[in-house]
């Protein structure tokens, strides 16, 4: 409880919102915030950049893991989810690191331009 207690006041959340929230949902945001403070952002992610790119080109887009199925997963998870929150705040400070080795080397690639396009048999 320390360690979530620290981590939270880091991240500048209210410990409060957390009250009735399952244990994985706690770790998930807890990710999603840690990644946005680091400079991540959704619209820059693979899954937004495929759907735009398939709106564009008015491709059909079959969903092979939705938010549905994946939410379900986790409310199967033991404890509540313990092992997961467990997880992400005992590897806290290694994984914004890997986060942020993970942005220089995406940094470090030529800027590509231009639209996305998507091969004739997608």
């Amino acid at each position: 409880m320390h360690s979530l207690r620290k981590i939270v006041e880091e991240l500048g959340i209210s410990l409060s919102l957390f009250s009735t929230q399952p244990l994985w949902q706690i770790a998930m945001i807890l990710q999603a915030t840690q990644a946005q403070q680091l400079g991540l952002r959704p619209e820059y992610g693979i899954d937004y950049q495929l759907l735009q790119a398939a709106k564009q080109t008015q491709k059909p887009v079959i969903e092979l893991e939705g938010v549905a199925s994946q939410i379900a997963l986790l409310c199967q998870l033991p404890d509540n989810g313990l092992a997961l929150l467990d997880d992400t705040l005992t590897h806290w400070h290694t994984n914004a690191r890997q986060l942020q080795q993970m942005m220089s080397w995406w940094l470090k690639m030529p800027q590509q331009h231009g639209d996305i396009t998507l091969p004739q048999n997608v």
